[in-house]
């Protein structure tokens, strides 16, 4: 079903010392630990991403981003790798969205409905649609997941193009 999302600081009042920087910090400064801990992580959010950085330089270096990228996927919306191995099949391989195959060291995201989260964060297998390119993820996203507005902005693209085409051939003739 997902992971639950994990909040934005630690709510523990007081200071903490970070075990990478040993310098004392506010409790805020620091996340909670993974599943759900209630304690803080012994690392400051600076550190943390100082070491995410270092560990995502790591995955592309050595090749092994593109399955890094797809178990995070499969984390954040409860999809099992067999449920994602079928919705790829499924759709051939390609992006539901624009039928391209993903892009080198990527995979292909799972397309789900926001409203249709839980409180935890959490997203029922009902929410997933499909499997998305990066691009057309965010283009849905961005979008709101509102369908009349991707189809606005489609109608907007073909009227530009039918005008372009018209300009070209008054040139020609």
């Amino acid at each position: 079903m997902g992971r639950p999302r994990l909040h934005s600081g630690c709510q523990v009042p007081g200071t903490k010392v970070c075990k990478d920087c040993g310098t004392e910090k506010d409790t805020t400064d620091f996340s909670f630990r993974p599943a759900g801990h209630m304690k803080c992580r012994t690392i400051c959010k600076e550190c943390q991403r100082k070491r995410d950085a270092a560990h995502f330089q790591e995955l592309k270096a050595t090749g092994k981003y593109r399955d890094f990228r797809r178990k995070q996927t499969l984390l954040e919306t409860g999809t099992s790798s067999a449920e994602y191995a079928a919705l790829l099949l499924m759709q051939k391989g390609v992006c539901l969205g624009c039928g391209s195959p993903p892009a080198d060291g990527d995979s292909l995201c799972v397309d789900h409905d926001h409203s249709m989260e839980l409180p935890d964060g959490t997203i029922p297998r009902e929410a997933v649609r499909g499997l998305l390119c990066r691009s057309c993820n965010l283009a849905t996203g961005n979008a709101n997941d509102d369908p009349a507005c991707l189809e606005a902005l489609a109608a907007n693209l073909r009227r530009h193009q039918l005008m372009l085409t018209a300009k070209t051939l008054r040139l020609i003739a």
